[in-house]
């Protein structure tokens, strides 16, 4: 096992590392870890007790940068996850035991699933995406925020955590809307049809709450609820496919980047390390670009506010 790292504490290297390893098997499993446990503090430059959740995501994010150049597989990067994740969750549970207050940093890591790429099953057409919309018309809270997945990209998460008082323009005209999420924030450009939209529906709904989406108590929509929401508000039959939420952000991306924007400029507008993009590469090729697709989808509300 090799020297432990410079940064590590007394009270980790004297008495949670002593107390973690006990519960590992073999000297293999106990190397590994400790190995993993050097790794991460010598990349962020800090004791294990004190890594960030920035410094999780940037070391994971930089695994993810390997593994876009063949040096690691996403299986490894998993293991080494859900190694650290352990150790982290073992300490947040004995933490009055060791006198400290710790939360686990590797809880809110995004990190690509086994799996590499996206089924195109899980892609819906441009004409798919609009019969759903046209689903979701009678209801305007509903149609809005299924817009803004289509168009934009939005998480479920992000969309449940966004805040009536976040949207900016600036000196050129261009309107924003600033997320935070999982302690994270990020500036993202609205196209102008949104912008409508955003406009019509806060225009003609009182907004009793701080966040753009609420429940009837004010607060914020929970991802539950919206699910429940589209999923009995949608109807799926063998014409259209039961796609989720999630599925209607994979075909943001992959149209975006179907006309013609750069991998790098997807994965910055929606939130995504770039290393995630490579999963949409079969997909790009199902859909068999053409110049006639170069072209910009637009939203059209067909509603009564």
């Amino acid at each position: 096992m090799r020297n432990p790292s410079t940064y590590f504490s007394l009270t980790f290297i004297e008495d949670i590392w002593p107390d973690f390893s006990r519960s590992l098997k073999s000297k293999g499993a106990k190397s590994d870890y400790f190995m993993l446990c050097c790794d991460i503090c010598d990349f962020a430059k800090k004791d294990f007790l004190l890594l960030t959740e920035d410094d999780t995501q940037s070391y994971f994010d930089s695994l993810l940068s390997r593994q876009m150049n063949g040096k690691l597989s996403l299986d490894t990067i998993n293991v080494k996850f859900y190694r650290l994740h352990s150790l982290s969750k073992f300490i947040g549970q004995h933490q009055e035991e060791y006198k400290i207050s710790y939360l686990n940093p590797f809880s809110y890591v995004t990190i690509p699933q086994i799996s590499e790429y996206i089924d195109i099953s899980h892609v819906p057409t441009i004409e798919q995406m609009d019969a759903i919309l046209s689903q979701t018309s009678s209801d305007a809270r509903l149609f809005l925020i299924v817009s803004l997945i289509i168009r934009c990209g939005f998480t479920v998460g992000e969309i449940c955590s966004m805040r009536s008082d976040s949207f900016v323009q600036d000196a050129a005209g261009n309107y924003a809307v600033r997320i935070t999420y999982r302690n994270k924030t990020r500036f993202v450009k609205l196209p102008l049809d949104i912008v409508a939209l955003i406009d019509d529906y806060t225009t003609s709904y009182a907004i009793n709450s701080s966040f753009l989406f609420y429940n009837n108590r004010g607060n914020p929509l929970r991802p539950r609820d919206l699910q429940r929401l589209y999923a009995s508000t949608v109807s799926f039959d063998e014409t259209l496919p039961k796609f989720t939420l999630s599925d209607l952000r994979n075909g943001a991306a992959a149209y975006m980047l179907k006309c013609g924007a750069s991998g790098k400029m997807v994965a910055d507008y929606i939130g995504i390390n770039p290393g995630w993009i490579h999963r949409y590469d079969k997909v790009l090729k199902e859909l068999q670009v053409s110049a006639v697709d170069y072209t910009n989808i637009k939203i059209v509300p067909n509603i009564s506010l």
